[in-house]
């Protein structure tokens, strides 16, 4: 990750696939990553340090997702993440919380990108 300088304070060998999204959170310095190896994973940027995968329920261990992670974003107020697959569905997530908080398949195909209204009130999906 970098600093405002442009100077490259530390890489972090984050997932076994390819990072596709990341995201930070709006009150901390944790932020979020999801990757093609289906994990959603929270970080420490300060440490540069995992904080805890979060794990889905029913799934095999390291996985959040049953297939690709295409997106994730933090909400703007509160302690909570958004993420979307491949696997059709969208997930929420209580970073403290031992599982996803709810698994939403609103969508026949792969799930491409969440987005909370600035607010915080709505979420948004496309697939």
């Amino acid at each position: 990750y970098w600093q405002v300088t442009l100077n490259n304070v530390k890489e972090v060998q984050a997932h076994g696939g390819a990072v596709r999204a990341i995201s930070f959170c709006p009150t901390d310095t944790f932020f979020c990553t999801g990757s093609d190896d289906g994990a959603v994973k929270v970080w420490d940027f300060e440490r540069g340090a995992l904080v805890r995968l979060m794990p889905g329920a029913g799934l095999e261990v390291g996985k959040s997702h049953r297939w690709d992670v295409k997106h994730c974003e933090w909400h703007p107020t509160n302690a909570l993440l958004a993420s979307a697959s491949k696997d059709g569905s969208t997930k929420l997530w209580d970073p403290r919380a031992p599982r996803e908080a709810a698994t939403l398949h609103q969508h026949k195909g792969p799930v491409n990108k969440v987005r909370w209204h600035p607010g915080g009130g709505h979420l948004l999906s496309a697939s």
